[in-house]
């Protein structure tokens, strides 16, 4: 029991310093008053401070004044790991049902429904989504800090100035094939506008393609029975079925990855027979033979491609909404173009372009990182009889559960290690068997994961 007046200040709201943050604690509003003091102090105190300055403040700061007096004891009970949350609106309440869910799959459930937004949970280790812990670096955050007066008061820039920013962040690309995108989701819901009647899509895939086109007839092809790895042939097979073919390489979330001769050799065939090729390369950063199609010369050599990349992943900053669209059809981007807002993105992420070439040697660094990191990992896991890895060129593991479902232990690691972790059950082009996804992340990350399912299994 720690006595306030003795011990600590009680802040007014003009003078809570963001710098000094680490240095407050912050108070659980649960009180118990005496009779004695509710009537000598508290609501004498009350009712003067709401005459003098209203009733929008504080009633803390009430506290503040009576703590200073000498016939006062007013004591506060530290928290420890006791979990706890403030309501004060629908939002506080709308979180409050997912930390306070009455169990781990229903807490599970809310937490995949949101979609992102975990910062507001302190304590929730992200291993879902799938984001480059190696940049940006300290030094470019730092430079945006710096500017962060000026873009959040000024408007950004239109698509015109933006399609410059984007297309300097690539050694061989013009203003005028590049397209940017409230994030590469914008991207693909706008492809609708110029894909063909007959569409073909690898699955399991990712989920936005699956459900973006409602005017066309999709044809899947389930990887499963390649073991879950991307096959040309089959990719070949299909492209004169179809009128639009869609690669992602590396896959999400197999991880399974097209070489460049390989992709060269579909676009050529697609080129021959006039069909449509969108590639997303959102994971190609990262593969151990990295390589881009958003190149002038593969764009103007192949009209009929387009060209999708996020920069969430592997650019490490989801949280600015960023991704490209390339095409040497001047038809297909005046058409997309034109179903986008003028201002599509916001004065931050257009920043991020503007000066991501001072860094690009950092971020080409930090890409190495991730591949030298995620070989370490894989062999760590592969050490688990439990578990199915599946090899990978992105920064992220799919994986098959041999003696668990991925709920069960989903739900395990959310409530022992506060890892969150993405359930693939249900998507699209999965068996009847169990499988997970998790991020590559940095190595003391990676070792707690390790850690906290090997007590899994151990507990079992």
């Amino acid at each position: 029991m720690i006595s306030i007046h003795q011990h600590y200040l009680l802040y007014n709201r003009k003078d809570f310093n963001y710098d000094d943050v680490d240095s407050y604690y912050k108070t659980v509003n649960i009180y118990k008053f005496s009779k004695d003091f509710s009537e000598r102090f508290y609501l004498p105190f009350l009712e003067s401070y709401i005459k003098a300055y209203g009733n929008n403040d504080y009633y803390e700061l009430v506290l503040k004044v009576i703590s200073e007096l000498k016939d006062t004891n007013l004591y506060g009970l530290p928290l420890t790991n006791e979990l706890w949350y403030e309501i004060d609106d629908c939002q506080d309440y709308d979180i409050v049902k997912a930390m306070f869910a009455p169990s781990t799959h229903e807490k599970l459930e809310l937490f995949h429904k949101r979609f992102g937004g975990y910062w507001r949970f302190g304590n929730i280790k992200d291993y879902c989504y799938l984001v480059n812990p190696y940049f940006p670096t300290e030094a470019m955050i730092n430079k945006m800090k710096y500017f962060y007066d000026k873009l959040l008061f000024n408007y950004p820039s239109g698509q015109s100035i933006e399609r410059i920013c984007a297309c300097r962040m690539f050694d061989n690309v013009s203003d005028d094939n590049i397209l940017i995108g409230n994030g590469a989701a914008e991207l693909i819901n706008n492809l609708k506008y110029i894909v063909g009647k007959k569409i073909a899509l690898t699955i399991p895939s990712f989920n936005e393609y699956v459900r973006c086109f409602p005017n066309s007839e999709i044809t899947y092809i389930n990887s499963k029975d390649d073991n879950y790895r991307l096959s040309l042939n089959k990719l070949k097979e299909t492209l004169n079925k179809v009128d639009t073919l869609i690669v992602i390489s590396p896959d999400n979330p197999s991880g399974s990855h097209l070489k460049y001769g390989e992709v060269i050799e579909l676009l050529d065939m697609a080129k021959e027979m006039n069909k449509q090729v969108i590639f997303d390369e959102s994971f190609i950063d990262f593969a151990n033979d990295s390589y881009t199609l958003i190149n002038d010369d593969i764009l103007k050599k192949y009209p009929n491609l387009i060209v999708i990349k996020s920069i969430s992943k592997s650019y490490g900053v989801p949280g600015l909404r960023l991704g490209v669209l390339a095409s040497g059809n001047n038809k297909y981007l005046d058409i997309i173009n034109r179903n986008m807002p003028v201002w599509n993105i916001n004065s931050f992420a257009e920043y991020f372009l503007q000066i991501f070439l001072i860094y690009k040697k950092d971020y080409v660094f930090g890409c190495s990182k991730i591949k030298e990191e995620r070989n370490r990992f894989y062999n760590e896991l592969i050490k688990i009889s439990e578990l199915d890895v599946y090899d990978s060129e992105a920064n992220y593991f799919m994986i098959k559960l041999n003696k668990s479902t991925a709920n069960e232990i989903a739900e395990y690691l959310l409530d022992n290690n506060k890892i969150l972790i993405k359930v693939l059950n249900g998507k699209n082009g999965f068996d009847d068997k169990e499988y997970i996804r998790i991020a590559v992340k940095t190595k003391e990350e990676n070792d707690y994961f390790i850690q906290s399912i090997k007590e899994y299994y151990d507990k079992k």
